[in-house]
């Protein structure tokens, strides 16, 4: 597990036991505070519970998708992926709650 520390804050990869967490942080909420300061182009839909287990296997222990925490509680995550990975167009995102 990759783990990077600085004094209160931790980015890790992301456990099964993060999953009931994150999807209240990201998907539960049909307007969710964080994407009032997200890319307007990218539309927001809730999820069940369910729906949201039926991916963790991209969740977890992701080399492209980690947890943010601060004192042991999680906030949000940072993430990236290739737009086009030939011009090295890197695409990244950060989600604090």
């Amino acid at each position: 597990m990759n783990i990077l520390r600085d004094q209160e804050i931790v980015i890790r990869n992301i456990k099964e036991t993060d999953l009931k967490i994150l999807w209240t942080l990201i998907y539960k909420e049909e307007n969710p505070e964080w994407k009032l300061w997200d890319a307007p182009y990218y539309e927001h839909h809730t999820k069940s519970f369910n729906e949201f287990l039926d991916e963790k296997d991209k969740w977890i222990d992701s080399n492209q998708m980690k947890i943010i925490e601060v004192n042991e509680r999680i906030i949000g995550t940072v993430s990236y992926y290739w737009e086009h990975e030939p011009s090295k167009w890197l695409e990244m995102g950060i989600i604090v709650s």
